[in-house]
Parts: C-alpha cells; sequence; structure tokens
C-alpha cells in the first residue's frame, strides 16, 4: 500500500546513501537514481526521509556532469529549507563532501553548457561560509544573505521556484470573506 511505501522510503534512502559512500553503485544508473530520488522528495514535508536522502544527493556528487550539477542544486535548495534540522544536516554533509574534493570542483552541466569549474580557492571559501553560517537560526536574513554567496562562489543560478527560502514566494490570494454568509442565508430565506 502507498502508506507502506511511504514508510519505506528514509531507510532506503539510508541504504542507497551507505552503497554510494563505499562506492558500490554503477555510475550508469546514477541519472536514473537522481530523478528517482528528486521524485521522492521532492513536494515531501517529512524530515525523516528529507534527511535521509541528504546521503543520496551527497553520493550522486561523485559522478561529474548534469548528475552532480543537479545534485549540488538540490542540496542548495536543502540548505534554504524552512526546517532547521535540514539545513544543518545538509551542511554538514556538504561541508564533508566538498572537503574530500581536494582541488578544483567540476559542474559542468554536460554537453551544451559552458564550463562551470569552481577552482579550490573558492570551494575553500564556500567551505568557510558553511562552517561559520547557523543554518540553524530563525534569522531568514542571515540564511538568505549566506546562501546567495554560496551560490555565487559555486556560479550556480538562484532557484526561480522550489522551497527555498531564495525562491520567490507566490503572492497569496485573498480569499473573499464569509463572515456574513450564514446570515445571508437566513436572510435570504426568510427565517
Amino acid at each position: 500500500s502507498d502508506t507502506e511505501g511511504k514508510r519505506l522510503i528514509a531507510p532506503l534512502f539510508a541504504t542507497v546513501g551507505i552503497l554510494l559512500a563505499q562506492d558500490c553503485f554503477p555510475a550508469a544508473t546514477a541519472p536514473e537514481l537522481l530523478h528517482k530520488a528528486l521524485a521522492a522528495s521532492k513536494a515531501s514535508r517529512d524530515i525523516t526521509r528529507l534527511r535521509a536522502s541528504i546521503a543520496v544527493f551527497i553520493g550522486l556528487l561523485r559522478w561529474p556532469g548534469t548528475v552532480r550539477r543537479q545534485a549540488m542544486s538540490v542540496m542548495l535548495q536543502f540548505l534554504g529549507y524552512s526546517f532547521p534540522t535540514v539545513r544543518q544536516a545538509t551542511a554538514q554533509a556538504m561541508y564533508i563532501r566538498l572537503l574530500e574534493e581536494g582541488g578544483d570542483f567540476d559542474l559542468t552541466g554536460g554537453e551544451g553548457t559552458p564550463a562551470a569549474v569552481v577552482p579550490a580557492e573558492k570551494l575553500r571559501s564556500v567551505l568557510e561560509l558553511i562552517t561559520v553560517t547557523p543554518w540553524g537560526t530563525d534569522n531568514e536574513e542571515v540564511l538568505a544573505t549566506a546562501l546567495r554567496e554560496v551560490y555565487e562562489k559555486l556560479g550556480l543560478e538562484l532557484p526561480t521556484a522550489g522551497r527555498s527560502l531564495l525562491a520567490p514566494k507566490k503572492p497569496h490570494e485573498e480569499k473573499p470573506k464569509k463572515e456574513n454568509e450564514y446570515a445571508d442565508l437566513v436572510r435570504e430565506n426568510h427565517y
């Protein structure tokens, strides 16, 4: 059933994250894994599932090209989520993964996209920024400033949709007031 499937996703993410960390996952299946992981976590508000998916997206940073660029984009969106625990877990995982990189970090998206190699110097400044930013804070201004700086240093575009703090918010439509609805009904029916 659907409930059982939802219950199994977080442990599945954890298992796949371990396989990716141990380099036991075939590179040929990375694009499909990225697609499936995005589908399972995109609209989720389940913190356990979101935190478990971090290991998968971090593991997908292993392969250069489109998969790496999209996985990094997801990780940056997680850094801007409204859940402080997701932001903190993402920052910690990104710090460890980028620290392992050692040199330049290739974020080129694949064929037809311009080269987007982040020099080691900029990568170190991103690591510094990830370290000093209080990702658990509720101060959205501090988070948004740090997040914009990370996007800029990595040479990535700011999000245009999604649940990141930097994504443009949809304007709230004002619903017509229903204060007098019952009173109007009574009046119309002459009660």
